[in-house]
């Protein structure tokens, strides 16, 4: 199912199809660098991933991780949607790009279509997001969607020190210019 389009970026659920191109994202170095250390070795597995982790998402909740595609190919890129954990309020953004789409803009659009998602149709105020202190590329990226530093976070039984972020997103028209900024070009 298509969530969303931007010029160059489609965003859609993930299926089982996507098994391979999660493996391959899966094993990038900087997710486990930067995301989280995971056992994840073969397409079989990945699709319990997907399954576990990003569709059963979007059957609770209506939102999750949705697969990025390049225009007008269809080539997929990354991830990018809302996560919520369960020792967060508020869902959180979340965003991964194989190496050979990093530094082309990419995730700041497909980041950029999930906050106007989730302010105009989710109906949500405000999103959080999770970064390492050494991610200086998706801290840059965040900074350059609005979102501001909060405090230092843990994820339970974890003992790593993570940074929250935090946007406000709007729910009305007068408010819409100050709160999310605008698309980039």
């Amino acid at each position: 199912m298509i969530i969303t389009a931007t010029e160059r970026i489609l965003l859609r659920e993930a299926t089982p199809d996507d098994a391979a191109f999660m493996l391959e994202l899966l094993s990038e170095p900087a997710w486990s660098r930067f995301i989280a250390r995971h056992s994840i070795a073969t397409p079989e597995q990945a699709a319990g991933y997907i399954a576990e982790r990003m569709t059963s998402m979007y059957s609770k909740l209506g939102y999750g991780l949705w697969i990025a595609e390049i225009l007008p190919d269809h080539t997929r890129a990354g991830i990018c949607g809302l996560v919520k954990r369960d020792s967060l309020d508020v869902p959180d953004l979340g965003f991964a790009f194989l190496r050979e789409f990093q530094g082309r803009g990419y995730a700041l659009e497909a980041a950029h279509a999930v906050l106007r998602l989730s302010a105009e149709k989710l109906g949500l105020d405000k999103l959080l997001a999770i970064s390492a202190p050494e991610n200086v590329p998706s801290i840059r990226l965040l900074e350059k969607l609005g979102f501001e530093y909060t405090s230092t976070f843990t994820h339970s039984g974890s003992t790593e020190v993570l940074r929250l972020y935090a946007v406000l997103l709007h729910n009305d028209d007068e408010d819409h210019d100050r709160r999310v900024p605008a698309t980039p070009v």
